[in-house]
């Protein structure tokens, strides 16, 4: 499986690996491994999170 990223996700990564030290790769299996052990509906709710904690981001950014 080859797997390619948009531009900007690719250089988050990049960001990643220079200030925390850990991989694209790495990330990338751990996010993928977490993922695949959730069923649907964790999942979903994962996933209601993480648009939850970028809105509330965003919000805080706009203060």
């Amino acid at each position: 499986m080859v797997i390619a990223f948009p531009p900007d996700v690719a250089a988050r990564l990049r960001s990643i690996e220079e200030t925390e030290g850990v991989p694209d790769l790495e990330i990338v299996h751990l996010a993928v491994s977490v993922f695949s052990m959730l069923d649907a509906d964790e999942r979903h709710r994962l996933g209601q999170c993480a648009l939850g904690m970028l809105v509330e981001r965003h919000r805080r950014s706009r203060s």
